[in-house]
């Protein structure tokens, strides 16, 4: 913003106006992060993009990734519940066999068009099925998810809304392995659900939301939610100018 007469001109400052300081942007950022300012934007965007034709409403893909924390991780052997006190937020969870602390990105993106729909930002240990009905908006034609969403009241209430619940089967205990036609039907459901893994990717890689920068969730999760908006925006020129 310094340099940048493109950037000037989107903020409305002339090049002889003063530019806010670094503390001054960083105050107005956790303000709109507290008041719910991104994400009534991310809204709204999506809201435009919605009366474009863009949005396609034929499947919602859910999935979540982990963020890590702004802070190192504290020592396991102060207890898996242990957490840092500048960033009270974080919390542990286990994937894979490994521990991770930190948040996690849960998201559901509109399958054709590649939009992000739905985003919500939580502690990590927050299970994806907590928060698939945070996801979900209703006027889709399916749901696709992994085994993370397996539960039967989901499903119900997917088959209740006339949507189609495209959740991966789950082996219970009491199958060694799962059948062949549920095993057929996972890998269908995991190929037509994995175009929601690019979300993450470039969020981590072009957003740097590979690790949080802030010590609060509500600041973090502002953070996600300008992203995503941004991500959407990019979505859409490419979108039209197919």
């Amino acid at each position: 913003m310094l340099d940048r007469v493109s950037f000037r001109r989107f903020c409305g400052w002339g090049l002889s106006d003063r530019t806010p300081d670094e503390t001054t942007i960083c105050r107005f950022r956790q303000q709109a992060a507290q008041s719910g300012v991104l994400s009534r934007a991310f809204e709204a965007v999506n809201g435009q993009l919605e009366l474009k034709g863009l949005i396609l409403k034929r499947g919602t893909l859910m999935d979540a990734s982990l963020v890590a924390a702004r802070h190192n991780r504290p020592k396991m052997k102060a207890g898996p519940g242990a957490g840092v006190a500048r960033e009270p937020d974080a919390n542990w969870t286990k994937k894979n066999g490994k521990s991770y602390f930190g948040y996690k990105l849960h998201v559901g993106m509109d399958q054709g068009s590649g939009l992000v729909r739905r985003a919500v930002l939580t502690p990590a240990k927050t299970s994806d099925i907590e928060m698939a009905d945070a996801l979900i908006c209703g006027d889709e034609a399916a749901v696709y998810g992994d085994k993370g969403y397996s539960k039967k009241a989901l499903s119900q209430k997917l088959k209740a809304r006339r949507t189609k619940p495209r959740i991966a089967y789950r082996r219970h205990k009491s199958e060694p392995v799962l059948d062949r036609w549920k095993k057929k039907r996972n890998d269908l459901i995991a190929r037509l659900r994995a175009p929601v893994e690019g979300v993450f990717s470039q969020a981590k890689r072009f957003y740097g939301l590979g690790r949080a920068r802030c010590h609060t969730l509500a600041r973090n999760q502002g953070r996600a939610l300008a992203a995503l908006t941004v991500f959407n925006l990019k979505r859409a020129a490419r979108l039209t100018a197919a």
